[in-house]
């Protein structure tokens, strides 16, 4: 569905098991129809600086969020079903859910929820600037081996980039169930001026009176008794 060149690399699973025929179908048939950047006769996005307000035109959006690597889309559908004045975009590299929220999106017939089917960083690097009211990134691949670190999504170049779509008073909202990514993007965020830690479990045992995301990766790592951290970061000033 799309090409990287190495420095702009994602790492994460682009297929799972094969696609059932309604899912195929529909992928076929509507992915471009939702797709921030429809793709043209090779399967290749056509990349281009966008106001993501101008993908919602028929609609009153209020304000616009961004899912970084939505999985199965679960989160994301929910948010799009509550929040009917608000545009949602998602970014995944991962055919099946893809496939998956598409099929939501056209069961449910929603219409202010657009999709990135690859690379996350084409999609960044293509939105117009301080244009977002909230990012989430939650439970991003965590790459726990010492050699693997640098795979990890969330590092100083792309907290760059993200920070820079977000309005003022916008949040970034992070979520992971490895200590050590939370400490290193706590680490990233401190060194920016212009954002406040507004709410973090950090480190701790126990969840409450924490936001709860409701994904399933979250609920995964409860399950396995591992510790949730919370991060969301609150822009003062452009």
């Amino acid at each position: 569905m799309f090409k990287e060149d190495k420095q702009n690399k994602i790492f994460g699973r682009r297929k799972g098991k094969k696609l059932s025929n309604l899912q195929q179908k529909n992928l076929d048939k509507y992915i471009n129809e939702f797709s921030i950047f429809p793709s043209d006769n090779d399967n290749i996005p056509k990349l281009k600086k966008i106001n993501p307000y101008n993908l919602f035109n028929d609609l009153r959006i209020m304000d616009i969020r961004l899912e970084i690597g939505f999985g199965m889309g679960d989160f994301l559908f929910e948010k799009a079903l509550s929040f009917p004045n608000v545009g949602f975009i998602g970014c995944e590299i991962f055919e099946n859910g893809v496939a998956s929220l598409l099929n939501k999106i056209i069961k449910y017939k929603i219409s202010n929820l657009r999709i990135h089917f690859g690379n996350c960083l084409d999609l960044i690097y293509n939105l117009n600037l301080s244009t977002l009211n909230e990012i989430y990134v939650l439970f991003p691949d965590p790459w726990p081996k010492n050699k693997h670190k640098k795979r990890r999504f969330f590092n100083e170049n792309n907290a760059f980039y993200l920070c820079s779509l977000l309005e003022k008073n916008g949040t970034i909202n992070i979520a992971t169930d490895i200590d050590d990514y939370a400490a290193q993007i706590l680490g990233i965020m401190k060194k920016k001026k212009n954002f406040d830690l507004i709410n973090s479990n950090l480190f701790q045992n126990e969840i409450s009176n924490i936001r709860n995301f409701n994904t399933k990766y979250e609920k995964k790592a409860i399950d396995s008794g591992r510790n949730t951290n919370y991060l969301i970061f609150k822009k003062k000033y452009e």
